[in-house]
């Protein structure tokens, strides 16, 4: 797989967000509202590592040359996404808590 790197960093978070009791995480909608996505709109899920080379997941309304989705959701009436426990373990970011960062239009997601 290629290696994309980040370059604009426009915002993290340092705050722990833990999966629900079904090992769901949500993705909170101010990081969803700043890649421009809303209610109803799809975007795709994809494993890639991050300019540390972790493993991350990117949340993107188009996945870029030379990757794959693993899956796809549709953005809910809270302007949120759960992704589920299966996909972040097909993802490499399988843990107990995560953050989220907003970079070049993609919401990336790893283990804190």
């Amino acid at each position: 797989n290629a290696v994309v790197v980040p370059t604009n960093n426009t915002n993290a978070t340092t705050d722990a967000h833990t999966p629900d009791a079904r090992g769901s995480l949500v993705v909170p909608s101010k990081f969803m509202k700043m890649i421009d996505v809303e209610f109803h709109d799809e975007v795709f899920v994809y494993a890639r590592q991050d300019a540390a080379n972790r493993p991350v997941l990117a949340i993107t309304e188009e996945v870029p040359a030379g990757f794959s989705a693993l899956t796809s959701y549709t953005v809910d009436y809270h302007n949120n996404i759960r992704i589920t426990k299966t996909q972040l373990i097909a993802g490499g970011i399988d843990g107990a808590s995560f953050e989220f960062e907003v970079d070049n239009n993609e919401v990336l997601v790893r283990v804190k």
